[in-house]
């Protein structure tokens, strides 16, 4: 996720053009929200092109009156009328609100209508049908009704969870599958509510994928004879609860659920739960009635014929099920929250390590790393960027590959410190990146975290499986691909850092010495185990330790930390051109738009002063922060995200680099725009004419001089 670069919203027009720009997500809409009671702030925007904007004019409910005249303000781009009305809020239900003016337009107004008692409703007012009915409140039967029905289906239809039911009831007794079922009416509520408060998303084939996994332990064991529960899924309860929690949070929730009182939707979740108790109660009493269909038919076999036969059939259900889900991610890999590949492809390598160590399952290691991944994502999600970012990241990945791939580091108290590290770092990495890049952040977070321990426990199980029965290709197989992952990711970072970083810094006269790599690369070398005559008469084998190799991949996976930049004395100072050009303007209009990311005005100042000149830089510092706030909701936060050089023409103008060099240029500029939980991205795309020169050993921007604009608004993901 991280190199594959979110394509993020663009934020040129924040430097450059002097006027404010409408929101490009809702350029017209109309907001009414309740302040008090009774009492309705009420905004209309319409967006401003050629300096004309459309006629339209909100039409609000008869009982609603002005409390003021309506204040105007007015921009090139953008129309705003703010008016404070009066209307009781039970006189709305069944009324209407409409705009008047957009027929034979093509624009289209965003309605927002929110009241104190928690009702929102959102809709799309559109020329040919400019008006929007509300609705009137649900009656209390009818809620109890719809969702006490709605529970007992979203149970009763999952084949999965009778499976899984069915084979528990052979194996544990009928009052800790009563316990354990309670545990899963309690989790499946907590996820419903947990999605409803937007802090869990869940794909509806994972949560499946989950149970089926469930289903597969202990059937596997009684087709083989052992009738008692798995290992990996004791204590019972406690994988009930997490079952419970995963399908609750994955239903689709209803969209009627915004225009519900808070009253209401208390109901409306207390009736849903009693419905999935209900249908979790008629789905164990379907079981049992099965397995005495089952007997009565089979009634001339024995027992033990009937119950063999019968966990033959739910284990032939059960698998082709799971392979059925499986084949899922050949063509959609949205299923997976959306965290970092990272993620998942540690939380896979820690289940084996694990599994490869000999550590059967353990309560207190098992803990430990759910513990410091959860720790870990908590600190993304705070906003805080992981201290030396991808080099870390890949090389936990590389040392658990190693791990895998040899058997080195392999001692169960080595893995499982490594391993609560490891979950640590990549919880850490994983959360920044959806807290920066996805809508619903935690939603999104909390799903990864669930994701990231059911793989963690598939992993563990089946390379324990694995180690008993004497078999490590699968585990060299594993690790290979891990090294190899690991691997690619950090020389697609070095390709990037190299063809930006390094080569804007030689086209500039400088090179980059990478201190720290040379370092470890020389203490390697000192310290690698040499042959000595003395050994060989002695026939004493050679000494063999692994620090020489680690110190070696230490050197390679910081090659870009700690390079002090020098000056290259075989530069011949001369006019850039094609490559070395837009490398230049690469780094230098990077430099410039991150700056706008600093909150503290002086070390705004002192950023913009390494990449602009003094004659340019006072207008560009004086208006950045109202053009950073420009065009976008109240209480939204801008972010650049990324800048590209998308093409620069020859030199246009200029001799020499301290008078300056002018080229056409064209570039973009994307911008992260945050509101609540939701993230959408802006990117514009500029055609000018620049000039740099040198200034203070480095290169400036010293004119700028755009001839079009564009702007496009990216879809939002939430993972």
């Amino acid at each position: 996720m991280r190199r594959a670069r979110f394509a993020l919203p663009l934020l040129s027009f924040v430097l450059f053009s002097p006027f404010v720009y409408a929101d490009t997500v809702f350029p017209a809409r109309l907001e009414m929200k309740e302040v008090e009671p009774g009492l309705f702030e009420v905004r209309f925007n319409l967006p401003v092109v050629n300096d004309r904007r459309l006629r339209a004019k909100p039409l609000l409910p008869e009982s609603c009156t002005e409390m003021a005249e309506p204040r105007i303000v007015r921009t090139r781009y953008e129309y705003a009328e703010f008016r404070v009305v009066r209307c009781h809020p039970d006189s709305l239900f069944g009324r209407t609100i409409a705009v008047r003016g957009l027929l034979g337009t093509q624009i289209d107004v965003i309605l927002f209508l929110e009241l104190l008692d928690g009702r929102k409703y959102t809709a799309t007012l559109k020329p040919a049908r400019a008006a929007f009915i509300i609705p009137e409140p649900p009656k209390v039967t009818t809620l109890a009704a719809t969702n006490l029905l709605e529970g007992m289906r979203t149970i009763v239809r999952r084949l999965e969870l009778l499976l899984l039911i069915l084979i528990l009831s052979l194996i544990v007794t009928r009052r800790t599958l009563a316990f354990a079922g309670a545990l899963f009416i309690i989790g499946y509520a907590g996820g419903v509510l947990l999605l409803q408060q937007k802090w869990i998303q869940l794909s509806p084939h994972l949560a499946t994928m989950i149970v089926l996994f469930a289903a597969l332990l202990p059937v596997v064991d009684l087709v083989r004879g052992r009738a008692d529960l798995p290992l990996m899924i004791r204590p019972i309860w406690l994988i009930a609860l997490v079952i419970g929690l995963a399908l609750g949070g994955s239903v689709t929730a209803p969209a009627s659920v915004a225009s519900l009182s808070r009253l209401e939707r208390s109901l409306s979740f207390l009736f849903l739960s009693s419905g999935v108790g209900a249908g979790t109660g008629l789905v164990a009493l379907i079981t049992m009635e099965a397995r005495f269909a089952v007997r009565w038919f089979m009634r001339d076999s024995g027992a033990t014929t009937v119950q063999t036969r019968t966990t033959r059939l739910a284990a032939v259900l059960v698998l082709g099920m799971l392979l059925y889900r499986l084949s899922t991610f050949l063509w959609n890999f949205d299923i997976v929250p959306g965290a970092p590949a990272e993620w998942y492809l540690m939380a896979t390598g820690i289940g084996l390590w694990l599994g490869r160590s000999g550590l059967r399952r353990s309560g207190r290691a098992a803990a430990g790393i759910a513990v410091s991944a959860g720790l870990g994502l908590v600190v993304g999600q705070a906003g805080t960027g992981l201290p030396l970012g991808s080099n870390v990241i890949d090389a936990t990945l590389f040392i658990a590959g190693v791990s895998l791939l040899t058997g080195w580091f392999n001692k169960p108290t080595i893995v499982v410190g490594a391993s609560v590290i490891a979950s640590l770092i990549h919880g850490w990495n994983a959360g920044f990146l959806i807290q920066q890049n996805l809508s619903l952040p935690v939603a999104v977070t909390l799903a990864s975290y669930v994701a990231g321990g059911f793989l963690v426990l598939v992993a563990w199980t089946f390379s324990h499986a694995g180690t008993r029965e004497g078999s490590f290709l699968p585990f060299r197989i594993a690790g290979g691909v891990l090294v190899i992952a690991a691997l690619l990711f950090r020389v697609m970072e070095y390709v990037t850092w190299f063809d930006g970083v390094v080569a804007a810094d030689l086209a500039m006269g400088f090179v980059r010495v990478p201190l720290v790599s040379l370092i470890f690369l020389i203490i390697a070398l000192l310290i690698w185990p040499r042959r000595t005559r003395v050994a060989d008469l002695l026939d004493v084998p050679r000494r063999r330790t692994v620090v020489h190799w680690f110190l070696l991949g230490l050197a390679f996976f910081t090659i870009s930390l700690g390079t002090p930049r020098v000056s290259n004395p075989f530069h011949t100072p001369a006019a850039p051109r094609g490559n070395a050009a837009g490398r230049i303007l690469q780094g230098i209009l990077t430099n410039t738009y991150y700056a706008f990311n600093i909150m503290d005005e002086d070390r705004l100042y002192d950023r913009l002063q390494e990449s602009v000149t003094d004659d340019l830089i006072a207008d560009i510092y004086l208006d950045s922060r109202r053009k950073l706030r420009s065009g976008v909701r109240q209480g939204a936060q801008v972010t650049v995200r990324a800048v590209d050089v998308l093409w620069v023409g020859d030199v246009v103008q200029g001799t020499n680099a301290m008078d300056g060099y002018v080229y056409e240029c064209r570039w973009s500029v994307t911008a992260r725009v945050s509101h609540l939980q939701h993230v959408h991205h802006r990117r514009n795309i500029y055609t000018g004419t620049l000039r740099i020169k040198i200034t203070d050993d480095r290169w400036k921007i010293d004119r700028i001089a755009l001839s079009s604009e564009d702007r496009a608004v990216i879809p939002w993901r939430s993972g």
